[in-house]
């Protein structure tokens, strides 16, 4: 899809993006056959470029992206997703993780040996992504329901231990690091600006008041212009499988439904719901 305007989710968010190459290579800590590195491989590592390989049995080829200024990890409740952004320019995914960070095989129990390896792969990206990105300037590891689901005590806990890994991976302290949950109306305002800017660069945002209704694995929420200067931003712990075939599609489908409709046919359908 290069060259094209598309919405994609990062973050439990939808991101205006364009899809970009890069030529620039460097080797990283990965596939053998892709690069040299010091193995026996016929690619190499040339003076300009930057080899990271831990042994002399591995190395990874990775694109190296200059201009690179934001890294943004989503920690979703089904997986977490680092990306390496260029303003709303969005790079290939460095690294998917899975399961969600909160679940039980990763760190819902915080001092079990599943969450040690998790936030270990988690560095592991960091890495890789400050080698694709030499100039970045921030960091968000931004978590959404999955993560909002546990209880602020453990929730904490487990972004203790993130903010330690972040801390190994030694970014320069010029590089801004934020690591924390959403809020749920964050997210809906998030996936609401991202979505209609997406639809605005695609000539395909069509007039009056806008709605954007989005689905995650735990959560759903909505942005609703209620009129020429206000907004609306909610979020609920229903996931997509829930709540699909209980929304009116013809109030609430992208760009084509009535906002007060579908907000109207949301507050019908929510009764056991709760805000996320």
């Amino acid at each position: 899809m290069s060259n094209l305007v598309r919405p994609i989710s990062v973050l439990g968010l939808v991101s205006a993006v364009t899809a970009t190459s890069t030529t620039t290579i460097a080797c990283a800590t990965g596939r053998l056959s892709d690069c040299d590195c010091g193995t026996t491989t016929k690619m190499t590592c040339t003076a300009e470029q930057t080899c990271e390989a831990t042994t002399a049995e591995t190395g990874n080829c990775l694109p190296v992206d200059p201009d690179c200024s934001t890294l943004i990890a989503d920690a979703g409740s089904s997986g977490t997703r680092l990306y390496p952004f260029n303003g709303l320019v969005e790079g290939d995914r460095i690294a998917k993780i899975e399961p969600g960070m909160h679940d039980t095989g990763a760190c819902g129990s915080p001092d079990s040996d599943e969450c040690v390896s998790y936030l270990e792969k988690v560095k592991m990206a960091l890495e890789k992504g400050k080698i694709q990105c030499p100039n970045v300037k921030s960091v968000y590891l931004l978590a959404t329901a999955g993560m909002r689901s546990l209880a602020k005590n453990l929730s904490n806990k487990i972004w203790a231990k993130v903010i330690v890994k972040v801390e190994e991976v030694n970014f320069p302290d010029s590089v801004t690091v934020e690591a924390r949950n959403l809020s749920g109306p964050e997210e809906a305002k998030f996936e609401y600006i991202a979505t209609v800017a997406a639809l605005e660069e695609s000539g395909e945002l069509q007039e009056g008041k806008q709605g954007v209704l989005g689905l995650g694995g735990r959560s759903f929420q909505f942005g609703l212009q209620t009129s020429d200067t206000d907004m609306t931003f909610e979020s609920y712990d229903a996931g997509r499988t829930k709540t699909w075939g209980e929304i009116d599609y013809s109030k609430c489908s992208f760009g084509t439904g009535n906002g007060a409709e579908c907000k109207a046919e949301i507050e019908k359908k929510r009764i056991d719901w709760k805000h996320a």
